[in-house]
């Protein structure tokens, strides 16, 4: 039995990854992190309805250490044996004012303004899940379990353990593709660039990969890494012209997450599809 991990989980994406783990029989336990626990929002009122399967954390800050560690403990109270499916979702982009006669297209990078920012969209979109599959790593609450099943052949049934290897998915972004850049972004004033790149989350979604292929690396023995773009989704962080849902897309990632069975599978970058992207 799965027990899944989403940060993020009070709006947006992360929402839509607790609504259809909740239609996976395979998933006993969900928990979703946000930095505050409100009475009356959506997160809250679902938890209501799935009384035991459901369970609301506070992670205050994923790239704060000590955030990190108080989540540990709450997670060590919930599902003493840990997670093995963690969907690093949390994710942050500065938002454009784009209110009537305000005309906004966002920092630009070179520029102190810029740069700012970026520190702040790298430390939540590639520190944090760094940070937070680090520190669950170091308490013991992402590792491979062994469960004992029943094992039929011709003449006899016999107990056989099986590995269950944790799963961490990176959210990332189609923007993170360093090889598709030329394709997403002309330079030239093409309108496409406005509408669809935005240079200090792709480049914060870089280093995500970054931190996907090395921690698919150092943990090839331990534990399924990849990066996946959810697709072009209709929230907050998403642009005109978005086709998913945020239900549509979290069931895509979720088939796709729930496909990778061994530690070969690690180390990918794919689309909602499973489609391979380029680095």
């Amino acid at each position: 039995m799965v027990t899944a991990l989403v940060t993020g989980a009070n709006r947006g994406l992360g929402l839509g990854f607790i609504r259809q783990l909740l239609l996976r029989p395979q998933v006993k336990t969900i928990i979703g992190t946000s930095r505050s626990l409100p009475p009356d929002d959506i997160l809250a009122s679902l938890v209501g309805s799935n009384k035991g399967r459901i369970r609301r954390v506070i992670l205050e800050d994923i790239s704060d250490i000590s955030s990190c560690a108080n989540l540990a403990e709450q997670i060590k109270d919930i599902s003493p044996n840990g997670v093995n499916l963690l969907i690093n979702n949390a994710g942050y982009a500065h938002q454009p004012d784009r209110r009537p006669g305000v005309r906004e297209t966002g920092l630009s990078f070179p520029s102190v303004a810029g740069a700012k920012d970026y520190e702040t969209t790298w430390r939540i979109n590639a520190f944090g899940p760094l940070l937070l599959t680090a520190t669950l790593l170091d308490h013991g609450l992402l590792t491979l379990t062994r469960i004992t099943t029943n094992y039929s052949t011709v003449n006899s049934e016999e107990e056989v353990a099986i590995a269950e290897v944790p799963v961490v998915v990176n959210i990332s972004s189609r923007q993170a593709s360093v090889g598709m850049a030329a394709e997403m972004f002309t330079g030239d004033g093409d309108p496409r660039d406005d509408l669809y790149f935005h240079h200090i989350y792709a480049a914060s979604k870089v280093a995500l990969s970054g931190v996907t292929l090395h921690l698919a690396r150092t943990l090839r023995d331990r534990a399924i890494v990849g990066a996946i773009h959810p697709g072009f989704i209709k929230t907050e962080m998403g642009r005109l012209g978005a086709d998913l849902t945020t239900d549509q897309s979290a069931s895509h990632v979720l088939d796709v997450a729930f496909s990778w069975k061994t530690l070969k599978d690690s180390g990918q970058y794919v689309d909602y599809l499973g489609r391979r992207l380029p680095w």
